[in-house]
């Protein structure tokens, strides 16, 4: 039997649902990381701005009991004021746990997509079936009910 006698076994085909699957899941994750990167870039200067203007009126209001400066006085209380601001916009804002919504979606949106292509190294190359592409497409808007419904909750807590 040569090769050109051989039967043509065709190539397995994976039911057309998991294209779109995956297509959706690697649309979303620049959207989620987009967000994770803008929420963790918001959150460090919200931490990092308090910090520094908390300590900053420690240090003046040291430093004017020591030298008596009216202008330390009048600087301690506007950085005291600044620190009130910066407060309420971090209450307000509340940027961290919003990047670790995004953050926790982007890691299940990983996953889900590794799982897949786990499973589909793991057939051989035999397609998975329809039941799995639904079990698939169900996790996937399961990962984003729960961000949108963790989102709606973060903002909700913010009124």
């Amino acid at each position: 039997m040569t090769l050109a006698t051989l039967p043509h076994v065709p190539e397995p085909t994976e039911p057309p649902g998991l294209p779109m699957v995956l297509e959706r899941i690697e649309k979303a994750l620049p959207k989620f990381e987009s967000g994770r990167k803008y929420y963790r870039r918001g959150s460090l200067l919200q931490t990092v701005l308090t910090a520094t203007l908390g300590a900053l009126t420690t240090f003046l209001i040291g430093a004017d009991a020591v030298f008596q400066q009216n202008w330390l006085t009048a600087l301690s209380l506007a950085t005291a004021a600044a620190t009130t601001v910066a407060g309420a916009w971090n209450a307000w804002f509340g940027f961290k746990p919003l990047w670790i919504n995004n953050q926790y979606t982007v890691n299940s949106l990983y996953e889900l997509r590794d799982r897949i292509t786990l499973d589909r190294a793991l057939a051989g190359g035999a397609a998975p079936g329809e039941q799995a592409v639904r079990a698939y497409f169900e996790e996937y808007q399961k990962i984003l009910n729960r961000a949108n419904a963790e989102w709606t909750r973060i903002r909700l807590s913010k009124e």
